[in-house]
C-alpha cells in the first residue's frame, strides 16, 4: 500500500500541468464572461464607469496574457535548450552527495548547474530520487555566478538542508529538475543521473537503566583509570575452608541450616569488563504492516531507545558495551569508531519476522536485552526464566512514542500545529485496528517484567 501511494505521488509530482494553470484558465473565463456577457445589451444601457471598468480589465487581462504567454515560452525553451546541451555533454547537474551523516537531522546539500539560461521570472529546482518512487523536499537553484566581465549566468547553484522523517539508510538512486514558469502553471522535469546514500542516525535521549555486570570477560588488554570489584570465583558464597577469613561467614545461612558458608572476597580488577547487548527486532504482531507509516513510526522510536541506552551504558568507564547485531546489514568503515559503527548497524534495522528473540540472544553471554511492545510473550519469558539477577531487560513501550502526538484544541490555537505526516502517523495510531492488540501484548510483558525483577 504504501509503495502504491508513493508510485501515485511519483506521477503526480513529475506531471508537467500544475494547478495553478486551472486556475487561471477558471480566471480567465470569468473574466471573459464579464467584458463580452452573452445577453450584452446596447452600448447606451452602460454608464461609462462600467464602460471605463471593462476597458480597464481588456487592458489588465491583454498585459496578463501578453506577461504569461511570455513566461511559459521562457519556459519551455529554457527547458528544451537544456535537455539538447545536456544530451551533447554541454550542460550538466552535479550535486556533491557523499556517503555521511545527516546533521542536526538534516542533510545540507550544495547542488550545482552548468547552463546559462533559465526561466523569464521562473526558476529552476529540484528533488532528490530516494530508492525507488520515494522524493525529497524540493531545492532551489536560485543563486547565480556570472561569466567574467559579462552579465551571462555560466552556473546556477544553491544551498538547501533536507529533512526526512524516518531513521534509516536512504538510497539515492538519482535527481530530477525541474523548469518552472513565475507562474507556476507548468513544471519540465528532466531525470539526472546521481548515486550516494546517507544515514538519519537516531539520537541519543536520557533514559533510565539499572546497572548492568558482566557476563563474559574474553581479553585482558584494556586497563582502565579506577579498578573495578568484580566477584570472586562463579558464585557469591562457598562452604567454609580451612584459612577463611571468619569475618565473611554468613551467620544467617547457618541459623538455617547449620552450614558454615562464607562470602567470595571482592577481586580488584584493572581491566575493562565486557558486556554484551542485544536489541531484538522481531515483530510478533504479524497483523502489523512492515511497510506502513505506523511501523516506520514505531521503528524510529524503538531505534532512539536503543541507541540511548547504548550511549547511556557508554558512559561507564569500567564497561566495554559490545552490540550484537540480529541483522546482516550493509558493512560501514572499519576506520569509523566503535561507536559510530553501531550507531549506522542500529540505524540499517528493520522490523523482521524471521529471527525470533531466543534464536538472537544468548542469555549465557548476554548482559543487556532490549525488547519491545511486539515481542513474543512466551519467549520474552522463557528468556527471563534463562536469566540471573545481573543481567537487565530493558522494556521498550512502542505505544509511548504517539504521546507526544497528542494536541488537544487548545494546544492547537497558542502552540505551533504539528506536521502534517506527523498528525497522520497520529490519527493511524489511533484507529489502527492493531492497536488494542498491541497496548494488551506491551500490558502483558510489563507485568512479567515485574514478576521477575
Amino acid at each position: 500500500m504504501k509503495q502504491l501511494l508513493l508510485k501515485i505521488r511519483f506521477i503526480l509530482t513529475h506531471s508537467p500541468v500544475r494547478f495553478n494553470l486551472f486556475l487561471i484558465g477558471l480566471l480567465a473565463w470569468l473574466t471573459y464572461r464579464y467584458v463580452y456577457p452573452v445577453d450584452a445589451s446596447n452600448d447606451s444601457d452602460h454608464n461609462s464607469y462600467q464602460s471605463l471598468l471593462v476597458l480597464l480589465v481588456r487592458i489588465a487581462g491583454l498585459l496578463a496574457l501578453i506577461l504569461i504567454g511570455l513566461s511559459l515560452l521562457t519556459t519551455i525553451l529554457a527547458y528544451i535548450r537544456y535537455r539538447i546541451l545536456n544530451r551533447s555533454g554541454r550542460a550538466s547537474f552535479k550535486l556533491d552527495l557523499q556517503t555521511g551523516d545527516m546533521q542536526d537531522a538534516a542533510l545540507h546539500i550544495h547542488p550545482t548547474l552548468q547552463y546559462d539560461w533559465r526561466p523569464f521570472l521562473g526558476f529552476i529546482s529540484g528533488r532528490l530520487r530516494i530508492d525507488r518512487y520515494g522524493l525529497s523536499k524540493s531545492f532551489v537553484l536560485a543563486s547565480v555566478l556570472r561569466r567574467s566581465h559579462s552579465l551571462r549566468a555560466q552556473q546556477f547553484s544553491g544551498t538547501s538542508d533536507l529533512y526526512f522523517r524516518d531513521i534509516k539508510a536512504y538510497q539515492v538512486t538519482g535527481a530530477t529538475l525541474y523548469f518552472e514558469d513565475m507562474f507556476r502553471l507548468i513544471r519540465l522535469y528532466m531525470p539526472q543521473p546521481l548515486q550516494g546514500e546517507f544515514y538519519h542516525p537516531p539520537q541519543a535521549n536520557r533514559i533510565n537503566a539499572a546497572e548492568v555486570l558482566p557476563q563474559a570477560q574474553q581479553e585482558m588488554d584494556v586497563r582502565i583509570e579506577q579498578m573495578r570489584k568484580v566477584e570472586g570465583e562463579y558464585l557469591n558464597y562457598k562452604q567454609f575452608e580451612y584459612g577463611d577469613d571468619v569475618r565473611r561467614i554468613v551467620w544467617k545461612i547457618y541459623g538455617r541450616n547449620r552450614e558454615l558458608v562464607v562470602r567470595n572476597p571482592e577481586i580488584r580488577n584493572p581491566y575493562a569488563s565486557e558486556c554484551y547487548f542485544y536489541a531484538s527486532f522481531y515483530n510478533h504482531i504479524g497483523g502489523l504492516l512492515l511497510d506502513d507509516g505506523l511501523a516506520d513510526e514505531m521503528l524510529n522510536y524503538y531505534k532512539q531507545a536503543v541507541w540511548s541506552l547504548y550511549m547511556q551504558l557508554q558512559q561507564n568507564d569500567g564497561l566495554m558495551i559490545h552490540y550484537v547485531s540480529e541483522q546482516n546489514v550493509k558493512a560501514d568503515r572499519t576506520d569509523r569508531p566503535e561507536a559510530e559503527q553501531v550507531q549506522h548497524r542500529i540505524t540499517q534495522a528493520v522490523w523482521q519476522q524471521e529471527t525470533t528473540l531466543l534464536h538472537y540472544a544468548d542469555p549465557q553471554k548476554g548482559s543487556i536485552f532490549c525488547i519491545h511492545s511486539l515481542s513474543d510473550y512466551h519467549e520474552v519469558k522463557q528468556l527471563l526464566e534463562k536469566l540471573s539477577d545481573d543481567q537487565y531487560v530493558h522494556m521498550v513501550s512502542l505505544s509511548e512514542g504517539f504521546d507526544h502526538f497528542s494536541f488537544s484544541w487548545l494546544k492547537r490555537v497558542f502552540m505551533k500545529h504539528p506536521q502534517p505526516e506527523t498528525e497522520q502517523r497520529h490519527t493511524a495510531w489511533m484507529i489502527s485496528p492493531q492497536r488494542k492488540a498491541i497496548l494488551k501484548n506491551e500490558a502483558a510483558l510489563k507485568q512479567l517484567l515485574k514478576q521477575y525483577r
